[in-house]
């Protein structure tokens, strides 16, 4: 029981930071690339993939590449 309760803390941990909220809202509807995510929410590139990698390391956030071009939107489960 500790284990999945540290599970589901280290959840709620990567959702505390309203930068990320902000990401996965604007995942909402569907995938979009960085320049995208930046012109929706207006976090800076640097600032903005630090969150993507928190939420892409939690398994909230995945990855799509086509044509060299990365898209982002948010695991379905």
């Amino acid at each position: 029981m500790p284990g999945a309760l540290s599970l589901v803390a280290g959840y709620f941990k990567v959702l505390s930071e309203v930068s990320r909220l902000q990401v996965l809202c604007c995942l909402k509807f569907r995938a979009k690339n960085i320049t995208e995510i930046i012109a929706a929410t207006g976090l800076g590139q640097e600032n903005l993939s630090k969150h993507l990698k928190a939420l892409t390391q939690a398994d909230i956030v995945k990855i799509t590449i086509l044509r060299q071009v990365k898209s982002y939107d948010t695991v379905h489960y």
